[in-house]
């Protein structure tokens, strides 16, 4: 056998002995890899849908089921380097810290001791751009509605069409740099087109949206939010406009479709809907804090006894009733919630 063989034979030994999958593997050593594969596969999961402190302990209590079980399992003794770097490595591969001291003892059992110590700096990181998410989209939620609210300002106080038009685009755009690159998280991230559109119908604000918004390296990539005057919506709005008599704010007036029957509000949709219309820029709160200053005693007794009859479906809690300063109309703020249907 010449020199070139003999290093060309000792080159393939070596790598069989540095690569577990490259020499056969006894039945007890594939079993015990197997254990291992899938308690990275769990701790990828975990890794990947945890946060913060619970995701540690998820993490630490995965590998200790992981002892509990290789303890005692059929092992090869001389693949114990094998188990041992094939734990550990698995373990790196899914950003969490292991030590793993796997023997195999005199009767081919494995004595297990794997231990989890930490996870690496990119779940940390991961950990703090999820809590700053949470205090972000707060901020976001209230821009929204900060955003709206200025737009129906506009749209209101605005006489001249095409400045209007030119506000309510510039509205946006100054709320979609607002927006730009503010924290999020992909967990927990928002709908902009459905919170935006919420948004706008609440206020009944004759404009459409365009919204493009994804998070990115925990950072808002705000593509499009883009609000343009619809105009056809407001000429609809204007044929409608109703001639109003003294009456119009009475609280009779104000409270003859505000209280239906039990049975219209059925459903947990129904119920929510319903509650939502006396919340801020709702229908009903709009409704009530026109009525006329004369009327304060009438809604201070009136309302507790029509929202009797729907106390089976909605929660109505806190009324407060006062004249404004000027004396031009009531202040009345109630809280409204629903409550969950019966299966």
């Amino acid at each position: 056998m010449n020199f070139t063989k003999l290093v060309f034979l000792a080159a393939m030994a070596g790598t069989i002995l540095m690569n577990p999958a490259a020499h056969a593997q006894t039945k007890a050593t594939t079993d015990v890899l197997a254990k291992i594969n899938v308690w990275a596969a769990e701790m990828k999961q975990i890794a990947d849908n945890g946060h913060g402190e619970k995701r540690r302990n998820d993490l630490r209590a995965r590998t200790e089921k992981l002892n509990a079980e290789l303890q005692g399992q059929a092992c090869t003794f001389s693949d114990r380097g094998l188990y041992e770097n094939h734990a550990e490595s698995q373990g790196k591969a899914v950003s969490v810290k292991v030590k793993a001291n796997i023997d195999c003892n005199r009767e081919d059992k494995i004595e297990s001791k794997v231990s989890f110590t930490d996870v690496n700096v990119n779940l940390y990181e991961d950990d703090i751009a999820y809590n700053l998410a949470v205090v972000s989209n707060a901020g976001i939620k209230k821009w929204i509605s900060d955003w709206a609210s200025e737009e129906k300002k506009a749209v209101d106080e605005t006489s001249d069409l095409g400045a209007r038009a030119g506000r309510v685009t510039e509205l946006s755009n100054a709320y979609k740099a607002k927006f730009q690159n503010t924290r999020c998280h992909p967990a927990i991230a928002l709908d902009f087109s459905s919170l935006t559109e919420e948004a706008r119908r609440s206020r009944t604000l004759p404009i459409q949206m365009e919204t493009s918004v994804s998070c990115k390296d925990f950072r808002l990539d705000v593509t499009t939010f883009r609000a343009t005057l619809n105009i056809k919506a407001e000429n609809d709005n204007a044929k409608v406009k109703p001639t109003f008599s003294p009456n119009d704010f009475s609280w009779d007036h104000a409270s003859k479709d505000m209280f239906p029957t039990v049975d219209k509000l059925a459903t947990n949709a129904d119920r929510t809907t319903y509650a939502a219309r006396f919340g801020s820029h709702g229908t009903f709160h709009d409704l009530l804090n026109q009525i006329r200053c004369s009327d304060v005693s009438a809604v201070k007794s009136g309302f507790p006894d029509k929202a009797r009859g729907l106390q089976s479906a909605i929660a109505f809690s806190d009324l407060r009733v006062s004249c404004a300063q000027d004396g031009a109309h009531l202040v009345v703020s109630v809280r409204v919630e629903a409550v969950k249907a019966k299966k």
